[in-house]
C-alpha cells in the first residue's frame, strides 16, 4: 500500500480532528489535534477526560493495564474490550448513579454530545483512537461501569490485544 493509498484509505470519524480512525498517537499529538493543546494552553499529561464544552465533544483516554506502581487503588477502573464493537469503561469514582455525571454519558446522543474513546495498553505507550462511542447500557455505583458501542469495529488484533489486557 502506497501512503497515497493509506491516506486516500484513512477515515477521519470526527471532521474537525484530524485523528484517523485505529492510528496510535502520543497523549500529547491527540490533545493538539482537538484543540487543547496550543501555545497558549496546556494541559495537565494525566487527565482521563478531555471535555470540549464548546465542541460538545469529549474524549476518554483509557489505560487497560494498571499496575500498582502506576496506580492507586482507587484508579485502577476495570476498562477493557468486550467485543470488537463494544467497550466496557469504568467512571470516576465520584461517578454514582442518578446523578448529573452519569446522565450526561447516558443521554449524551440527546444531549447533542459525542464521546471518543482513546485506548493504550500500558502507561507511555501511544493511545489506539477508536473514534466515537454510544452508550449501551450501565450498572454499578461509584465507579459506574458503562458499556460503550464503538461506530467503527476495532481489528480483530486490536480487540485480543484490548481483551487479554482486561486483568491488568
Amino acid at each position: 500500500m502506497t501512503a497515497a493509498t493509506a491516506l486516500a484509505d484513512a477515515i477521519l470519524p470526527e471532521p474537525a480532528w484530524p485523528l484517523v480512525l485505529h492510528r496510535r498517537y502520543g497523549r500529547r499529538e491527540i490533545l493538539t489535534a482537538i484543540g487543547s493543546w496550543t501555545s497558549t494552553r496546556k494541559v495537565p499529561q494525566q487527565q482521563g477526560i478531555e471535555r470540549r464544552k464548546d465542541e460538545r465533544r469529549e474524549l476518554l483516554f483509557v489505560t487497560l493495564e494498571k499496575s500498582a506502581a502506576t496506580f492507586s487503588p482507587t484508579t485502577r477502573y476495570r476498562d477493557y474490550a468486550i467485543s470488537p464493537t463494544e467497550f466496557h469503561w469504568d467512571t470516576q469514582n465520584a461517578v454514582r448513579e442518578g446523578s448529573d455525571a452519569l446522565r450526561h454519558y447516558t443521554d449524551h446522543v440527546a444531549r447533542d454530545w459525542s464521546i471518543h474513546l482513546a485506548v493504550q495498553e500500558r502507561p507511555g505507550e501511544p493511545f489506539a483512537y477508536l473514534g466515537p462511542v454510544e452508550y449501551v447500557r450501565h450498572a454499578g455505583d461509584r465507579p459506574v461501569a458503562i458499556v460503550w458501542r464503538l461506530r467503527f469495529a476495532m481489528s480483530a488484533a486490536s480487540f485480543q490485544s484490548f481483551a487479554t489486557l482486561a486483568s491488568g
